[in-house]
């Protein structure tokens, strides 16, 4: 996983004081976290340059896993979603 979707999955364990098991079970699953690092961030970069659409912590998930960003079929860019 990448350093930012561990951060994001952090979040409410360390709100709620139980971080230290949710790192017992990364940790028993053998998750490993990818530090960013330039080239990383670069990939994100370039993805965020060819979909302005896509926020910065999808785009370095995208990059860790190196997945190659295409559109659904019959669609020219993402969906939108309301959050609410």
């Amino acid at each position: 996983m990448g350093a930012s979707v561990h951060a994001e999955v952090m979040v409410r364990p360390l709100e709620r004081g139980t971080d230290v098991k949710v790192d017992e079970f990364l940790a028993a699953a053998k998750v490993e976290v990818i530090d960013a690092d330039r080239t990383l961030a670069r990939r994100a970069a370039q993805l965020r340059a060819r979909h302005r659409s896509l926020r910065l912590g999808d785009a370095l998930s995208l990059a860790t896993v190196g997945t190659d960003l295409r559109f659904p079929e019959g669609r020219s860019r993402w969906p939108r979603y309301n959050a609410r």
